[in-house]
């Protein structure tokens, strides 16, 4: 019979990187002969999409239309929640049961032979999923609820300084094996715990692009070359960045793609992709001329279908570990860009990905021994 898994992770928050990562941690435990399961993990304020992923403190007039807007587009944003909900019904094993609480999870702590922290950023306080919820939540991602043999895989601290790690380190001392996805993150992990952290790929790099392509909408989307803009970050939106891009694309004759949350829309004659859920993502990454993303998993699915890909972060973002941990290993260094003028000087945008690729088939083939390891031990 087969041992089976319980994996732990951001898989319902209606983020294309966060339903990728989860789905190809699963696919690579099944694939190395699990019985792999997400729990289904999902406090309440999961459901409050626009308090999740909405911009806050908007006031006075600018605010009343800020979400005047808001309800306007509430029926668009459902449409796309849905499109999640049915990629993730088709390609996601959870668990039977809904857990809303950290303390619900004690019902499963000897539901399988043993657990998987999986990756994002999981480990880190700050981000929405777990900011706006109780202080107990975070412990989830933690496993501080079951005794069981505890891996972590690629799990993610991002910017979490050491003394905020200290807190938990009572929890991370109770694990079998712990990597996690950033370089830095493995030294502050190391730091706490006194032990060996591996470093690994992200999950979604455990399946190559041909294997992504099969989750594709399997249609094209848009005609004609095209740069596809993914970006969760409103500085984009802003002008100096807005009229770049513009003057990028008719530098090199290409249409404009956007996959973004925010409305206010200043590049001329772009096509709106908001409402992608992830199977027109893998599309639109697969069709796409080049790719200028201001997320981590926006730049890691480029790295993986190859495409020419300008990692775009500002004078607040730059420093942004995820992307520069990413790039840096690979060689890839300059296709940073942290000032919108660059993009003015770019003459050629296309990238040989010899070395990337031949780096990145390495470490694939290291983090899938290494989970291999950490699973069989």
């Amino acid at each position: 019979m087969k041992k089976k898994v319980g994996i732990i992770t951001f898989h319902a928050s209606y983020n294309h990187g966060s339903v990728f990562q989860a789905q190809a941690t699963q696919q690579a435990i099944q694939n190395l002969g699990y019985d792999a399961e997400i729990i289904d993990y999902r406090p309440k304020t999961y459901d409050d999409y626009d308090r999740l992923y909405c911009r806050r403190g908007h006031s006075g007039i600018k605010g009343r239309l800020y979400y005047a807007l808001l309800r306007i587009h509430r029926t668009q944003r459902l449409e796309r929640i849905q499109k999640f909900q049915q990629y993730q019904h088709e390609n996601l094993c959870l668990s039977q049961k809904r857990y809303l609480t950290y303390d619900s999870l004690s019902e499963i702590a000897n539901a399988y032979d043993m657990f998987v922290s999986g990756s994002d950023q999981i480990w880190s306080k700050n981000v929405p999923e777990i900011a706006i919820d109780s202080e107990r939540a975070v412990l989830a991602y933690y496993l501080g609820f079951t005794q069981r043999k505890k891996i972590a895989y690629a799990s993610s601290v991002a910017s979490m300084k050491e003394k905020d790690l200290k807190e938990f380190q009572s929890y991370l001392m109770d694990y079998a094996y712990i990597s996690t996805r950033e370089a830095i993150g493995a030294e502050r992990l190391q730091h706490i715990t006194g032990r060996d952290i591996t470093t690994v790929v992200d999950p979604s790099f455990l399946l190559d692009h041909q294997e992504w392509i099969h989750f594709a909408e399997p249609q094209k989307l848009v005609d004609g070359k095209y740069v596809l803009l993914y970006s969760l970050r409103n500085y984009v939106a802003e002008k100096n960045w807005s009229d770049a891009l513009n003057i990028f694309a008719e530098q090199h004759g290409l249409k404009i793609v956007v996959i973004a949350p925010y409305f206010e829309r200043k590049m001329k004659n772009a096509i709106d992709m908001r409402l992608a859920g992830p199977k027109e993502f893998l599309r639109l990454y697969a069709d796409a001329e080049v790719v200028c993303t201001d997320t981590f998993h926006g730049t890691a699915f480029a790295v993986n279908f190859q495409k020419p890909v300008y990692s775009l972060g500002n004078k607040y973002w730059k420093g942004d570990i995820r992307k520069t941990s990413l790039l840096k290993a690979l060689h890839m260094e300059s296709r940073l860009i942290n000032d919108e003028s660059d993009l003015l000087s770019i003459e050629d945008y296309r990238f040989d990905y010899r070395e990337a690729n031949a780096i990145l088939e390495r470490q694939r083939e290291e983090s899938i021994c290494y989970l291999r390891h950490e699973l069989k031990d």
